[in-house]
């Protein structure tokens, strides 16, 4: 175990360093591209679930005059204590279990996720505003409203999907970006949420332990039961080898405007 350990610590090393001789909007370029954002000059924009505050700098960068990044979730969690739980997880010696289950991962009171935003913030000489908080709890009359929302992998933490949804657009202003995990169902025209339960490990960001993955249908239709009147599908539902074929799991990207 202990030599385990010593292989991730110098694959972890080096790859500190190689990251070091990349800027880092070079790393982040393609993902950037891919979420096709709106323009943001002149804009105020909230990022939610912000985590380090990737997202929220470039919005600066891309000229917006006011940036809030919102995060309680992410920020709540002790990225030490989390790799050692899923390491543990992974062996068989835990079972995975919400981490607002782990004591020793989730740590609300001390907000220990917040240095790396706190650092990145400092490195990227950000004037972006910092807010401990969770939209569920939160609203227009705490926050105000925003030009641009940027919800990027959060919906699908959310136990009641349209009520994050109508949170979202409570505070949007002219469009939210939303992109979340979802489902492509062979044969299933309507729209459709699979369950997939808090205790299942998202591979894709294995601290968001998520609940539901929607269809392309569910999405377009939740985001206009949430108040939402244009949905702009940016990543669609793969298409099904048969009609036969198992659900696929997919990243969905949605533009929804006001």
């Amino acid at each position: 175990m202990a030599g385990g350990h010593a292989k991730r610590s110098n694959e972890a090393e080096r790859l500190r360093r190689e990251a070091e001789e990349v800027p880092l909007w070079d790393r982040f370029t393609v993902e950037l591209e891919s979420l096709r954002l709106p323009d943001m000059k002149g804009k105020s924009v909230l990022d939610v679930g912000t985590r380090d505050g990737l997202y929220a700098f470039d919005a600066e960068r891309r000229g917006a005059s006011r940036v809030l990044a919102l995060d309680q979730h992410t920020w709540s969690i002790d990225p030490p204590a989390l790799d050692a739980y899923l390491d543990r997880c992974r062996a068989g010696e835990e079972r995975l279990r919400s981490l607002a289950s782990v004591p020793q991962v989730w740590r609300p009171g001390e907000l220990p996720g917040e240095r790396d935003f706190e650092a990145a913030r400092d490195s990227a000489g950000s004037g972006a505003e910092a807010l401990a908080g969770d939209l569920m709890e939160l609203g227009p009359a705490e926050l105000g409203t925003f030009d641009v929302v940027l919800y990027l992998d959060v919906l699908e933490r959310a136990k009641s999907p349209l009520a994050a949804l109508r949170g979202v657009a409570a505070v949007t202003g002219e469009v939210a970006v939303v992109s979340t995990r979802a489902v492509a169902v062979a044969g299933v025209d309507g729209a459709v949420c699979r369950f997939v339960g808090s205790h299942v490990l998202n591979p894709h960001s294995p601290e968001k332990l998520h609940w539901w993955e929607p269809n392309e249908a569910a999405i377009e239709a939740m985001c206009r039961a949430a108040g939402f009147s244009r949905i702009e599908v940016i990543v669609g539902a793969p298409a099904p080898a048969s009609e036969s074929a198992a659900p696929i799991s997919y990243g969905s990207l949605v533009h929804a405007w006001k």
